[in-house]
């Protein structure tokens, strides 16, 4: 099973804003406003969904839920004759 992190496409604007907004406090923590972490959060999460999860992949036109029962149904020797 492939894992990959969210991919998202942020701009040379989104970056020299946010870094104006990111404070590094005395003990090296950096804090950051509530509505920019969720933002982030909410936009990195939203992607992995849409592109590891949600779409069907173009070789076999699986979801990646769907090929692991696949999977697990030939490594149980089941085929689609099988009862359940």
């Amino acid at each position: 099973m492939r894992i990959s992190p969210p991919t998202t496409i942020i701009t040379a604007a989104d970056i020299a804003h946010y870094e104006s907004e990111i404070i590094i406090n005395k003990d090296g923590i950096e804090q950051l406003p509530m509505r920019q972490f969720t933002e982030e959060s909410y936009l990195n999460y939203s992607m992995y969904v849409i592109m590891d999860r949600a779409l069907p992949h173009i070789g076999d036109g699986l979801k990646p839920v769907q090929r692991r029962i696949v999977y697990a149904m030939s490594e149980l020797g089941l085929s689609n004759n099988a009862k359940v």
